[in-house]
């Protein structure tokens, strides 16, 4: 508790680390109640019946697994059997996770997840909640013209339009059950 209440004394450059450090172990002195200044955006983890649900279902992946406001359950990014990141051109990106049965989440989620995490508040972007928010991208479903891909860079909150060639980090998601219907299509049965 002692750690936790230095967090907050940071310098915000410091902060911004700090936290980007705390999800990437996984909150070891217990998960933050909300995100920073916005104590109605919560990305809860999944419950542990719904953690084996998922992980039984779409993979390893899902073990961290966590529910962002919109319903969304992101999972963390895919790895090798060597437990090295995986990266995938789109295209192949959006395969891995067809064959798991999910789907790249969608730019509109990335853009959402980037105002959550302080996106155009005074203290800025600070990366928190999802395991490697980091300096390399990780594809998004969206694509504009058949020649390029959004991508979501989560140590900075950039989402950037690149080429479906390049190599990025794949997360695969799944939309909660709880809130099918809602008006957001491409997601499996």
């Amino acid at each position: 508790r002692e750690l936790q209440g230095l967090v907050t004394k940071l310098e915000p450059i410091d902060k911004k680390l700090s936290h980007a450090l705390l999800a990437q172990h996984d909150y070891p002195f217990g998960d933050p109640p909300h995100a920073i200044g916005k104590p109605d955006v919560k990305y809860p983890r999944v419950t542990d019946q719904e953690r084996e649900f998922l992980v039984a279902k779409y993979g390893k992946s899902f073990e961290k697994a966590r529910i962002t406001p919109r319903g969304w359950i992101l999972g963390d990014v895919l790895k090798k059997e060597d437990g090295s990141i995986m990266v995938k051109n789109w295209e192949q990106a959006k395969e891995e996770c067809k064959k798991r049965g999910t789907v790249l989440p969608p730019d509109i989620e990335y853009v959402a997840i980037k105002r959550d995490f302080g996106s155009g508040s005074p203290e800025g972007y600070i990366p928190q909640f999802l395991h490697n928010l980091d300096d390399k991208g990780e594809w998004s479903s969206s694509s504009d013209d058949g020649v390029k891909a959004w991508f979501f860079l989560g140590r900075l909150g950039g989402l950037i339009n690149g080429v479906h060639d390049s190599f990025h980090k794949v997360r695969c998601a799944v939309l909660d059950p709880a809130v099918k219907g809602a008006g957001v299509s491409a997601i499996p049965e």
